[in-house]
């Protein structure tokens, strides 16, 4: 697996890094799978999602940062589009 480019964009001096000022707090638009109704848990099933580089890139950076899988990422952002889209 090829690993994420880190730029010096996101490097800061110490004493000079300040935490981000917009924050969307993904985890509370996603049910873990105990949560789900009946009927909706069970054998997770495999899906293959194919990015450019930015965003593979921007994914992995967001995931070092919050200390979140890809995984996590990726379910709580597809349980918010779905919940936006009414189903």
């Amino acid at each position: 697996m090829a690993r994420a480019k880190l730029s010096g964009a996101l490097l800061a001096q110490k004493g000079t890094a300040a935490p981000t000022t917009t924050h969307i707090d993904i985890a509370r638009y996603s049910a873990p799978p105990s949560a789900l109704p009946e009927g909706q848990g069970g054998k997770p099933i495999a899906l293959t999602l194919k990015v450019d580089q930015a965003r593979y890139e921007a994914l992995k950076v967001l995931g070092a940062r919050t200390r979140r899988s890809n995984q996590e990422i990726l379910l709580a952002a597809l349980d918010l589009y779905l919940k936006g889209e009414g189903t």
